[in-house]
């Protein structure tokens, strides 16, 4: 299917005074089956009703479409992005509010395991002197 590939539009102090188009095709080339683009020649466009060819409007219509089409498509994939951040941001943080408490418990539990030592020592002097 071929589709614009490239405008280009002529501007003088006065407005446009010309413009082209050049279309491209993708196709599968038969021997390698690898998809190329195929770009073809420089097409003059009619700047005013009358004149041969595609005209200038229909051809930026086309174009501003498709740049529509594709910064909508642009914002969708951002959102989803923002979504999924969000998303991450809060796991880490639950993941983070879990460690916190880990590390506060092992604190706990080494601070328990220094006094029972110490009772330990304790008890082991008290013994050894009997």
């Amino acid at each position: 299917m071929k589709y614009p590939y490239e405008v280009l539009v002529r501007l003088s102090a006065a407005g446009v005074v010309g413009a082209h188009v050049v279309f491209a095709a993708d196709m599968e080339n038969p021997l390698t089956g690898e998809v190329q683009t195929q770009i073809g020649n420089a097409e003059p466009l009619a700047l005013a009703d009358g004149q041969a060819g595609l005209s200038l409007a229909e051809v930026l219509g086309t174009v501003a479409s498709q740049a529509l089409l594709d910064r909508e498509s642009a914002v969708a994939a951002e959102a989803l992005a923002q979504q999924q951040l969000s998303a991450a941001n809060q796991v880490l943080q639950e993941v983070t509010a879990e460690r916190d408490a880990a590390q506060s418990s092992i604190a706990t539990l080494q601070a328990q395991i220094v006094q029972l030592q110490a009772a330990l020592l304790a008890v082991g002097v008290q013994s050894a002197a009997q």
